[in-house]
């Protein structure tokens, strides 16, 4: 399958190799997300050395398998004795790596933490390798990757020892934006109106891995259906397997998206400490910190409050798709998705979904907006009389208040909703300090009905289809 998207990577890939100095280049993100396919499929056939660690191996059997890559890439002889330590093994590699080349020499390490087991000192030959001779040189392009997101914050890009600030470039890997879900989609012959190829993303986000599962044979309501809820379903314990291959002691991890999955809107530190029952102490900071990088998890600084007030919204559809539904239903109620449709449940979770949809696509409503070129900070608001959605504050002295709403036809504004808007717009500004124009902006899915009081407040038009641009 070619490559879809990725275009900031693959640019990066490129200046990597086209860099003047050796390169150390970390890349990280969630299961699922596709960092080996990408890496792999990219440089394809260019690897000096490319290996996988074992799952659950011992040091010993690590060992063994980086010497048989050794005897395949450099044809080694076979008698030749084999080292019983990781710095041993690594001299190995840099005595094959000398051998002159026109070529840069890519190194890919896959999956880490797996290589790294306990007391083995694969990290301090590692250091080694790359602190006494790789990053002396300028033709390595030295590729480390793990999806246990907490192990590669604490181990490399946070590393206090050798690799301390030795990572040259590193890359989080996001999932797909909807247009990328619509390409990757459609070439698997699903063809679909947007609004479907949203739902579908609010359902499982755009993880690679999730949508490649999909069946174009049968219908989105079914695909969900067969993947979460039936007794074989391929997703149906991807919560805890997700969590638990990520960080180590994920219960804590768990508790704390379990609080946040309480509240749609976000909540704020003391609040998840008090939820989660966490201590107040850095351990709970460092847990929202590799959640938040994780892309579990996203902080906001809510408009007009001190930065210690910031709140944390839980941000991964699939997790919010999980406590929502599957943790809920039972794989006896055969068809529980499709006997879901068009309820009440769901309208309430679409339309809080598709919210964090816009947020997540901000670039995307700025582009349709115009102020692409303007500096601006985007957040949220409320307060014990009002709550916005979203608000686009901007350099230019404007503040684009942004409503969202998710429906399946042109959206109304009537008599009481214009009152409600009116109340909102008046609440901020009796909290806005500086001198600024209020804007409000109506994000849809379908834009809306032409009334008296849809064009006597709304000044711009956002909808759905300007998302996927």
């Amino acid at each position: 399958m070619d490559i879809i998207g990725r275009t900031e990577e693959i640019q990066e890939f490129k200046q990597i190799l086209a860099s003047e100095k050796s390169e150390f280049l970390t890349v990280y993100g969630r299961r699922r997300i596709g960092k080996t396919f990408l890496i792999r499929e990219h440089f394809k056939n260019q690897f000096s050395y490319y290996i996988t660690g074992l799952h659950k191996a011992s040091k010993k059997q690590q060992i063994n398998n980086f010497y048989s890559i050794l005897l395949k890439n450099f044809s080694l002889k076979k008698n030749e004795k084999q080292a019983t330590t990781w710095l041993g093994a690594f001299e190995h590699l840099q005595q094959y790596l000398e051998k002159p080349s026109t070529k840069k020499k890519i190194i890919f390490f896959d999956e880490l933490p797996w290589l790294a087991t306990a007391k083995s000192d694969f990290m301090l030959a590692l250091n080694n390798f790359w602190n006494h001779w790789a990053s002396a040189r300028k033709d390595i392009v030295l590729i480390v990757c793990g999806s246990a997101a907490s192990w590669m914050i604490e181990n490399v890009l946070q590393d206090k020892g050798g690799l301390h600030n030795r990572v040259t470039r590193r890359m989080r890997l996001l999932p797909f934006t909807l247009q990328e879900t619509e390409l990757f989609l459609k070439k698997k012959k699903f063809n679909l109106v947007q609004y479907e190829f949203a739902k579908l993303y609010m359902c499982l986000g755009g993880i690679p891995f999730y949508l490649d599962l999909l069946d174009s044979s049968i219908s989105i309501a079914q695909n969900i259906d067969k993947l979460f809820f039936t007794q074989k379903g391929v997703l149906r314990n991807e919560f805890n397997e997700l969590y638990k291959s990520l960080f180590k002691n994920a219960t804590k991890h768990i508790a704390v998206i379990k609080a946040l999955s309480q509240k749609a809107k976000g909540i704020g530190r003391l609040d998840i400490i008090k939820h989660s029952k966490l201590p107040n102490a850095g351990s709970t900071t460092r847990i929202l910190e590799e959640l938040e990088e994780s892309g579990f998890i996203t902080k906001y600084q809510n408009f007009g409050k001190l930065k210690r007030e910031a709140i944390y919204q839980l941000t991964d559809y699939f997790t919010l798709f999980h406590f929502k539904f599957i943790a809920k239903s039972s794989v006896l109620d055969k068809g529980f998705w499709l006997k879901k449709l068009e309820s009440p449940a769901q309208y309430v979770w679409a339309g809080l979904t598709f919210e964090l949809l816009c947020l997540q696509h901000i670039e995307n409503i700025k582009r349709k907006l115009e102020i692409l070129g303007i500096d601006t900070h985007s957040t949220v608001w409320s307060n014990k009389n009002a709550q916005i959605d979203l608000i686009i504050d901007r350099k230019d002295n404007v503040i684009n208040i942004c409503e969202i709403k998710f429906t399946k036809e042109p959206f109304n504004i009537d008599k009481k909703y214009f009152e409600n808007l009116q109340n909102k717009m008046a609440q901020l500004r009796s909290e806005i300090t500086a001198e600024k124009s209020l804007q409000l902006v109506m994000i849809t899915t379908y834009g809306l009905s032409q009334s008296k009081y849809s064009s006597a407040i709304v000044q711009q038009q956002v909808t759905l289809k300007d998302l996927f641009l």
